[in-house]
């Protein structure tokens, strides 16, 4: 599954963990988090025909969402997740390559609020 292999590519990255730790999560995260952490979602999936064979390969969208606690931790993460995805070729046997296709930067307008970053990347994979 995509899900799995992206979590596996982000917790295996050392860049990544030097800045969030053991804090991925999938679409939600704990009620009361320790920032930096991240957060990942499938957004979107489309079918990827190839000339040999209908149906086995798809492009789904997920987003990475960075959280901190201000914004350069958060930005420090977003940094770390990007250079460690974009442009990846794998040999997990899944995720076929990686593209980054995009960033928001969100944050609150009180004091206190978290910042977001959130990466949106196209990641081409076969289906099982």
């Amino acid at each position: 599954m995509a899900e799995s292999a992206l979590r596996t590519m982000l917790t295996g990255s050392t860049s990544v963990t030097a800045v969030a730790g053991s804090r991925i999560y999938g679409p939600i995260g704990p009620d009361l988090p320790t920032y930096p952490l991240l957060t990942v979602q499938r957004i979107s999936t489309v079918p990827w025909d190839t000339h040999d064979t209908a149906g086995t390969a798809a492009v789904a969208r997920f987003q990475v969402s960075c959280w901190g606690d201000d914004f350069q931790s958060a930005m420090n993460l977003s940094g770390a997740v990007k250079g460690a995805l974009d442009g990846l070729r794998s040999s997990t046997g899944v995720i076929d390559a990686i593209r980054w296709d995009g960033q928001r930067v969100i944050h609150g307008s009180d004091p206190g609020d978290n910042y977001l970053v959130a990466l949106d990347f196209m990641v081409f994979y076969q289906e099982s």
